[in-house]
């Protein structure tokens, strides 16, 4: 009940009390409210107390093993060759819950970006320790096999590419100045593609929302022992350049990388398309801090376990927009246990109920 009333916009306990008093029989009885009696829905201090009791870290985990299972395309493959599995991993702030001691909560989500559903997270103490959660973070996905995990400078670390490669996954990390050495080596390659036949481009061109971008990539192979990274198999440089921020300028920035796939697995088209997917889940943060209201909430951590609610699941059963999958919440609720045809929520949402992480 908690989770289909915040996908209807619900942003409080009280608020979801609300808008399960406003569904009908068919659709309480889905969410196992006995013989569907608004009247036996639970009261807003039964519903509290309850949440407040829900490990948090049990209630993400098991939120996980729901995205994963309703995550996989069971077509893919079937015409043409399956999709690269891209898991983005990133690390975010809560910043309007505090706990005891003052802390914000932290979170290291793993975003899948095709089909974009958050499969796993973790709660971290100290910003600073997403280093150490990475791994713990990717333990929660059964079986990453083939995937290529995606990740800011922080992560760009022997033991994380250590671990991949135990999994049997590829990384694909940006260099910046936190590995000195590894980035003058990079640096100091050939990438020029007229020079070296060995560098590969992709360039792509693309207008939105009034910026113009240009963006180059550049791939080239590596050999055994060419720099300092274990199981590094290509190099990256990528070139952007853009206009429209307003400004009248032109902008440009590049970016060095380097991933362990080899190029059998990722081309450099793949890689291309992995620097841009990286971005899709800050896009995800923006959806669940503006349209579920989760940077707004001010609940302490430990108090507000609900927070991994699986929103992404149901995202990822519709193609249209976000807006008008939250009007029609019967797609989620048809993922429901015991759901039977006709169930179908009313639109009314009521005050928001305030999620910790929605997943």
């Amino acid at each position: 009940m908690v989770a289909c009333a915040l996908l209807c916009g619900v942003r409080s306990v009280r608020g979801g009390v609300r808008w399960a008093h406003g569904q009908g029989a068919s659709t309480l009885a889905a969410l196992e409210v006995p013989d569907g009696d608004p009247g036996q829905s639970p009261m807003t201090t039964t519903l509290t107390r309850t949440l407040a009791r829900v490990g948090a870290d049990a209630l993400d985990a098991a939120a996980g093993a729901f995205v994963q299972a309703h995550a996989a395309d069971p077509l893919a493959g079937i015409v043409g060759d399956p999709p690269v599995l891209q898991l983005a991993a990133d690390g975010k702030t809560v910043r309007g819950a505090r706990d005891e001691a003052g802390l914000q909560l932290h979170l290291l989500g793993v975003y899948q970006v095709d089909p974009g559903v958050m499969l796993a997270q973790r709660a971290m103490r100290h910003k600073p320790h997403e280093t150490l959660h990475f791994t713990a973070a990717l333990d929660l996905i059964a079986d990453i096999t083939g995937a290529i995990v995606t990740a800011d400078a922080l992560h760009t670390a022997a033991d994380h590419a250590h671990y991949l490669y135990r999994r049997g996954a590829f990384g694909f990390f940006p260099v910046k100045e936190n590995r000195a050495t590894l980035f003058v080596r990079l640096d100091a390659l050939d990438w020029d593609e007229t020079t070296n036949a060995q560098v590969t481009v992709v360039r792509t061109e693309e207008n939105n929302s009034g910026r113009h971008e240009i963006r180059t990539v550049r791939v080239q192979p590596l050999a055994d022992d060419q720099v300092n990274f274990p199981y590094a198999t290509q190099a990256l440089l990528v070139e952007r350049y853009t206009t429209g921020r307003g400004d009248g300028k032109l902008h440009a920035d590049a970016e060095i990388g380097v991933t362990t796939a080899p190029v059998e697995a990722a081309d450099a088209t793949t890689l291309a398309h992995c620097v841009r997917g990286q971005w899709a889940i800050e896009a995800q943060r923006f959806v669940r801090d503006v349209t579920f209201g989760e940077d707004a909430c001010r609940t302490a951590p430990e108090a507000c376990p609900a927070r991994s609610l699986p929103s992404a699941a149901w995202r990822s059963a519709s193609p249209t927009s976000l807006t008008l999958r939250m009007a029609r919440s019967f797609v989620f609720i048809e993922c429901l246990p015991g759901f039977r045809a006709g169930c179908v929520p009313s639109r009314s949402a009521g005050p928001g109920w305030c999620p910790r992480r929605s997943v």
